[in-house]
Formats: structure tokens, sequence, C-alpha cells
């Protein structure tokens, strides 16, 4: 007989790759940059912490870019965006970005404990090995996204729209998923203890035993009661 091979219409699409040039320029921070464009395109950062003149513009980009040992913790900025970048070893933890969007990028070995994001955009990126616990991405678009072995305790989801997006090997315990929509989504092999929202996972692929996983924090929120044998 014939083998189906239609695509599974439940299943993540494949991410884009970021597209970064091979001759890139090295990024050497000096004194003209506080006042100087916000925004680099096909450079090389190696542990660097923007000047206080570039935290007070409107936005911090770059582009085609590779990041590496980049400290942005603590910041507030007005806004993000990484567009076709690789972010590796960077500390990004507790910072606040009010606009901005991560579009074909991946983000590893990094520290986002405390980033807030709300109402972000995130594209095609993957996260490996990453701490973002305590994380908070409520309201943002989620789109062709993956968590690869990361730490996503108390991280808040509220309200994402996510579409293509992948949690494995991930610590999830109490993460919060109220009000959240996905499509086309996963969690494999995840640690998904006290975990709050869970109707908000609703069409969420899971393996046998992430469901079961589930068990506990589904019985909370719907107020069953456990009995004794």
């Amino acid at each position: 007989m014939p083998t189906d091979t239609r695509p599974d219409p439940f299943a993540p699409r494949r991410l884009a790759a970021p597209r970064i040039p091979t001759d890139l320029r090295i990024l050497v921070p000096d004194a003209s940059d506080e006042a100087g464009d916000a925004e680099w395109t096909g450079v090389h950062v190696a542990g660097w912490r923007p000047p206080a003149g570039v935290v007070t513009t409107a936005t911090l980009g770059f582009r085609a870019s590779r990041l590496e040992a980049l400290d942005l913790s603590g910041l507030r900025l007005a806004g993000v965006s990484l567009v076709d970048c690789e972010v590796a070893g960077s500390n990004l933890a507790n910072l606040e970005v009010r606009a901005g969007a991560l579009v074909r990028a991946v983000v590893r070995h990094s520290r986002l404990t405390g980033l807030t994001w709300p109402g972000g955009l995130l594209r095609d990126v993957r996260f490996e090995d990453c701490r973002v616990d305590l994380a908070s991405l409520r309201f943002s678009r989620l789109e062709r996204v993956s968590f690869l072995r990361c730490v996503l305790a108390e991280a808040d989801f509220e309200g994402v729209r996510a579409d293509s997006v992948r949690f494995a090997d991930c610590d999830l315990t109490r993460a919060q998923f109220s009000q959240a929509h996905f499509e086309r989504s996963e969690i494999r092999h995840c640690d998904l203890a006290r975990v709050s929202g869970v109707t908000g996972l609703r069409g969420v692929g899971l393996l046998p035993a992430d469901i079961l996983g589930l068990a506990g924090s589904l019985a909370a929120e719907l107020g069953l009661r456990t009995l004794d044998e």
C-alpha cells in the first residue's frame, strides 16, 4: 500500500535559521557610541554592555550579527530588535523591554531570568540550554519558537498567541499559561509540576508521561478532590 506522505497538520512548522555573513566586523564600543546610532549590522560583539547614551535611545538593534557575552542585565529599554542573530553566553537577566522583536535567532547558554517583554514578537527563535525562569512574555506572539533544555520555572506565558512552539526537556515548574492560545505546538519530556492555567494548553501535543505530569495541576484547576483508598 502507498505510504501517506501528507504533512501532519498538527505538527510544528520548521524554524528558519538566522542569516549571518562570515565577514563580520568586530564591534569595539568607544565614546562615539554614546551619541551614535543604536542599531548595528554585520558585527561580532564580545563582552559588551551598552553605554548610558545607548540605553536611553528608543531601540537597541542588531542585524545579521553574532553576540557573545552581551550584558543587558537590569536595563530598561524602550525597544530591542535582534534579527538574524546568534546570542551566546549572554546575560539578559531582569531586562525590561517595552517593545521589539526577536526574529530568526538562536540563543544559547544565556541567562534570561526575570526578563520582562510583554507583547513582544518572537519568530523563528531557538533557545538552547538557557535560564528563562521567572521571565514574563505575557501577551506576546510566538511563531516557530523552540525551547530546548531550558529552565522555565515560574515563567509567565499568560495570553500568548503561540504557533509552532516546542518545549523539549525543559523545567516548566509553576509556569503560567492562563488565556494562552496554542496551535501546532508540542511539549516533550518536560517537568510540568504545579503548572497553572492548564486550559491554556488546549490543543498542545504531549507525550503520555507529560500528560500524567499535568494531572495534579488539572485536578486542582477543576476543583477535584482526592479520595483516600
